[in-house]
C-alpha cells in the first residue's frame, strides 16, 4: 500500500516535503554586508551622483535595489549625507 492509497490530499500525506523540513525558494540578492555597502554607496554622492551608478557598482538589478532600498530610505540616506557635508 503506497502513499497514494493512504492519503487523499497532499497536505495530509506523511511524506509531504514540508513536514520533513524541506523548504525552497530563491536566495536573497543582498545580505547584511551588501545592504551596508549599498548604504555607504548611497551616502557617497560625490563618486556616485546617480542611483544608476550605485546599482551598477553593486551589480544587482534595479528592481532588487528598490526592494532593499525604498525611495524613502534613499532620500533619507542622501539628505543625511548632504546635511552633514554642509556643516
Amino acid at each position: 500500500m503506497g502513499c497514494s492509497d493512504k492519503c487523499h490530499f497532499r497536505t495530509e500525506c506523511p511524506q509531504n516535503p514540508n513536514k520533513r523540513g524541506r523548504r525552497g525558494g530563491r536566495p536573497k540578492v543582498l545580505n547584511e554586508q551588501g545592504i551596508k555597502k549599498g548604504e555607504a554607496l548611497l551616502k557617497d554622492t560625490k563618486n556616485y551622483p546617480f542611483i544608476g551608478d550605485v546599482i551598477d557598482a553593486m551589480n544587482i538589478g534595479r528592481t532588487a535595489f528598490y526592494r532593499y532600498f525604498p525611495t524613502d530610505r534613499i532620500k533619507e540616506l542622501r539628505n543625511e549625507h548632504v546635511d552633514t557635508a554642509d556643516q
